[in-house]
């Protein structure tokens, strides 16, 4: 899921969380941009039993990133259901204005690591990720957008003009116009 600022990653990110914890099962979730808000959560319907059946990661550093997704592929995490990255591109971005080698090559690996939770633990993974302008084109594009595309199973742009957009890409292409409430991503009829 990528898109500008404000547009609802983060809060798509924490309503997919919310429901993957009243099906039963948990979530780990990245938080790379200390967005992650408790109070939100209940708002969007999770109880105060299950708080803890959310765990909340803040890696400082693209690569502290790639190496808890490392850990956390080798221990063994009973009743995993999701595996949440809001934002990759945070700390990608950094990196990249270091070194944009290392930084794509630790993004392959992170996204390979991923692509085993959904492979080898059955696993879903949502990753949030942001934007930036394309100074040849003057288009917005998604950060590691080349990178991301060839390893994403699923694209989906969120945008925000005079109303709310989620547009699917990849698999299918298919649009709908939603707006944000209490409850989260809602979408209009």
């Amino acid at each position: 899921v990528f898109g500008k600022s404000a547009t609802g990653k983060t809060t798509l990110c924490m309503q997919s969380s919310v429901a993957t914890v009243k099906q039963g099962k948990k979530v780990l979730f990245f938080d790379t941009e200390n967005s992650f808000n408790m109070d939100r959560m209940i708002q969007l319907g999770l109880s105060r039993e299950d708080v803890d059946k959310i765990i909340v990661v803040k890696p400082k550093s693209f690569f502290e990133q790639e190496e808890m997704l490392m850990k956390f592929l080798k221990i063994n995490l009973p009743s995993i259901g999701l595996v949440v990255i809001d934002t990759v591109g945070m700390y990608y971005r950094v990196q990249a204005r270091k070194n944009f080698l290392l930084a794509n090559e630790s993004l392959k690996r992170q996204l390979e690591l991923i692509r085993k939770f959904v492979d080898e633990k059955n696993v879903s993974v949502l990753i949030a990720n942001q934007v930036y302008t394309d100074l040849n084109t003057g288009e917005y594009k998604m950060v590691g957008h080349t990178v991301m595309s060839k390893r994403s199973d699923v694209l989906i742009e969120l945008t925000k003009n005079e109303k709310r957009g989620l547009r699917i890409l990849m698999p299918l292409e298919k649009e709908c116009a939603f707006v944000i409430q209490d409850e989260g991503l809602v979408v209009e009829q």
